[in-house]
Order: C-alpha cells, then structure tokens, then sequence
C-alpha cells in the first residue's frame, strides 16, 4: 500500500522516541520516528538504528516497546521498523 501526502502527513502525528542499546545499560543514540500504519510499522533514520543491538521504541501514551528492524537504506538514510501492537 502506498501513502499518499495527506496520508502520510496525518500519520506523522503518531511519533515515536527511539532509544538505541549497543549493551545492556548503554545508550548509543536517541531518535524520533513516525507511524506509518495501525499494525506498528515506522519509519526513521538509518543512522539512528545503524549498528545497535537493541531498539527501544517509546510512543507519546509513554509505552515501551521493542522493535525489529525490517528495511533500510544507508544511501537514503531511512529505515522501517516494526513493533508489535494495534496504534489506531
């Protein structure tokens, strides 16, 4: 399915707080994000998930969740990830 622009735009609202682990209780990087569908696929930047062994996706209600990453392009520095969930 493809977003058009007022699609995408009213998912925007939904955005996300990434916090990236490289170990157990250290933090490599923090990052925004945005849903992009009801069933817990977002989009943020590569850069941010690039080499991390953990993602942590924290949504406005103040829920954690940890997300899987699907997709990504380092050459367009975006990337798909996945949480497990219902988000209308």
């Amino acid at each position: 399915m493809f977003l058009n622009i007022n699609m995408l735009l009213s998912r925007m609202k939904k955005i996300v707080l990434l916090a990236l682990l490289l170990s157990a209780n250290c933090f490599a990087a923090t990052g925004t994000g945005f849903m992009i569908s009801n069933d817990g696929y977002l989009v943020t930047s590569f850069h941010v998930v690039d080499k991390s062994s953990k993602i942590l996706v924290k949504t406005k209600d103040g829920k954690s969740y940890q997300a899987v990453l699907i997709r990504s392009d380092l050459n367009n520095d975006i990337a798909v990830l996945k949480i497990n969930g219902n988000f209308k």
